[in-house]
């Protein structure tokens, strides 16, 4: 879904197709590649150090997709492709495969004398990915038999089956209008579907079981334990992520023999997505009332273990939906069978790019070029979140038959595991959902408007030198910003109530990148630039929370978190150097420096705050004297490395 350049991940570049900067599926700026299918992708352009005409340039680099230009192609082609997908681990749910495949296609033609050109691609994908996972937790301080052990005070395990569908669509149509002007349209399209399923069970063990016997201690940690009196949760969890991304444009470019070139070129890109975690619980009885385990477990080559237990968690007689240790205490009715979080995320980028280029005759000054462009995003989030209890009003029920699937094996030792149709049950009316309103889900909605109109001079250069040539280009670039997130906030008198802010701001931003290639087959490239990357997007949600800590270090204040809609970008000063030798076109070696002073890193950062004044519902919040944790502009570090390319 992302990549890493020079170690930094995905909130660090910014990724365009064809020039044009794109929406994303997730709450955040970074474009999740997985929406793209590599068949119809025709290459990838990847900037480490930005030039002044790169939109949305990246504090780490740029990415930039390209899909095929027909007039650019010299023959009709016509392919397709297929593959199979396996998965060696077999089918951990019931209910998943273990077989895929993938088609594609493409077309691209010339017609009309070659002035016309088409390009159409299509790939889809049904792929099946198993996983197991085990998470342990705690490994708190206990005495045992007079000395200081940690030992293992959590167990949890699940199978996790996901299938991912996705349709990606292309055209292009091309048309050269007369030896000078060519007129482009591009159009993308990705239908993405995952649909996932996790099943297991968590023990509960030294943090909630009755009792216990550390059978082996080996230097300090507990490794072999019998666990007495565990209320384990059986869980069966669905997740579904639908995602519809669109992708438009349109570039009308001049190239004439006069010395000027330049072009126009709008861009379109939207995402729609909901996503939809459904979960139910499941155990012996109500509220710990059940009948509990006794289980062993053992630590072995670093994993953990489950030698034996005593109850079936595969029998439907055995194991019940229901709220089993009491954990749905904050749902309207005080039991919680299962709770039902779907996310609606709407974003949409609309841009306009021009730029003029003149080109010289003679001497190093090969061209001047200015341009800018316009771009505003508009991004949002809609919770939609319930507390699932049964229907009729009982504390527990048996999964009706009609629904129960075949159960799941446990691949840490506690044998099978009843696994069920969960949505199908949802939509049975075996649930009553009740719409969670409360302040903390409501107030995680947020809008993010952005507006950046910029504008960009730069220099092209290309020089002869005694031995060898000199290219590479000098430029400026100027960014105004005016940034707006719509959200809610709490207040003593009105209680959650609807709230704006924002901020504008100007970023000049330099470059420079020389590159000298010499005859002997050797370039050396030097760069620098000042950088910027945009902030997170739900780092500038206009949204506040906060809620009473009855445990841990803050037990007995009040703490709480807030978006930042006047956050700043990350600001770097940054510097690059290559040495790179070529032996022709079979092979070369490189070696990269890079060194970033960070003017602006943001973090989160919490600061004391009085809480004199706001509604809290918990009797024991008596001290108004606590925290917050908001994202700042801090002062940052420095970045610097080397990388080794071949």
């Amino acid at each position: 879904s992302y990549i890493s350049i020079r170690g930094l991940g995905p909130d660090f570049l910014t990724t365009t197709l064809n020039g044009r900067l794109q929406t994303s599926t997730g709450d955040v700026r970074s474009v999740e590649y997985d929406q793209y299918p590599s068949e119809i992708v025709s290459g990838v352009d990847i900037y480490k150090t930005p030039n002044a005409s790169i939109v949305g340039q990246g504090l780490v680099g740029s990415v930039d997709i390209k899909t095929i230009r027909p007039l650019n192609v010299r023959d009709r082609v016509i392919a397709i492709g297929a593959k199979g997908i396996y998965t060696d681990t077999g089918k951990l749910n019931p209910d998943s495969k273990r077989f895929g495949y993938r088609f594609n296609g493409a077309f691209i033609d010339k017609m009309a004398d070659d002035r016309l050109g088409i390009a159409l691609s299509a790939a889809y994908a049904n792929e099946p990915y198993q996983v197991k996972e085990e998470r342990a937790w705690g490994w708190g301080s206990r005495t045992i038999e007079g000395q200081t052990v940690r030992s293992l005070d959590g167990l949890a395990t699940w199978n996790n089956s996901t299938t991912v569908k996705r349709l990606g669509l292309t055209g292009t149509l091309q048309y050269e209008i007369t030896p000078s002007w060519i007129a482009t349209i591009d159009g993308f399209y990705s239908k993405f579907k995952d649909d996932q399923a996790r099943r297991g069970v968590e023990l509960p063990l030294a943090c909630c079981a009755a009792g216990g016997v550390a059978n082996v201690i080996e230097d300090g940690i507990v490794t072999d334990a019998t666990f007495i009196g565990v209320p384990a949760v059986v869980n069966n969890h669905e997740f579904k992520r639908n995602a519809d991304l669109y992708s438009f444009g349109g570039n009308l470019a001049y190239d004439g023999e006069n010395g000027w070139r330049g072009f126009l070129d709008f861009g379109w890109s939207k995402t729609d997505r909901v996503e939809s975690i459904l979960e139910t619980n499941g155990g012996t009885g109500f509220q710990a009332a059940g009948a509990n385990d006794t289980v062993d477990v053992v630590l072995r080559d670093d994993r953990l273990i489950v030698t034996d237990h005593v109850i079936d968690y595969g029998d439907p007689d055995v194991i019940f939906i229901t709220d089993p240790n009491g954990w749905g205490g904050g749902a309207p009715n005080g039991r919680q069978m299962g709770y039902l979080n779907n996310r609606i995320v709407d974003d949409e980028i609309t841009q306009v790019a021009a730029q003029l280029e003149r080109e010289f005759g003679g001497g190093p000054l090969k061209s001047i070029s200015a341009g800018g462009s316009y771009v505003v995003r508009d991004k949002s989030l809609t919770p939609d979140e319930y507390y699932l209890e049964l229907a009729d009003g009982a504390t527990s029920a048996q999964v009706p038959e009609e629904f129960l699937l075949d159960p799941i094996d446990s691949w840490v030792g506690l044998g099978q595991v009843i696994a069920y149709d969960a949505r199908g049950l949802l939509r049975s009316g075996f649930f009553n959902d009740l719409p969670n309103t409360t302040e903390g889900v409501l107030g995680k909605a947020f809008e993010i408007k952005e507006k950046i109109a910029s504008l960009y001079l730069m220099a092209n250069l290309n020089q002869d030198f005694g031995s060898g040539l000199l290219t590479g280009n000098i430029g400026v670039r100027a960014e105004h910003t005016d940034q707006q997130s719509d959200g809610f906030r709490t207040t003593a008198a009105t209680g959650l109530q609807p709230f704006s802010d924002g901020d504008k701001f100007w970023d000049i931003l330099p470059s420079a990148n020389l590159n000298f290639r010499f005859h002997s087959d050797w370039v050396i490239r030097v760069a620098a630039a000042r950088e910027i990357m945009r902030p997170r997007m739900d780092d500038m949600a206009a949204n506040f929370s906060y809620g009473f800590n009855e445990t841990g270090d803050l037990a007995g204040l009040i703490t709480g978190s807030s978006g930042n809609p006047r956050l700043r970008p990350y600001r770097a000063t940054a510097l690059d150097l290559n040495f790179e030798k070529y032996w022709g076109t079979k092979g070369y070696i490189a070696l990269q420096l890079f060194w970033k002073k960070l003017h602006s890193y943001i973090s989160r950062q919490e600061t004391e705050f009085d809480w004199t004044g706001f509604p809290l519902r918990d009797p024991d919040a008596t001290n108004p004297n606590g925290f917050i944790t908001t994202p700042v502009n801090g002062e940052g570090g420095k970045l610097y490395g080397a990388e080794i390319a071949g």
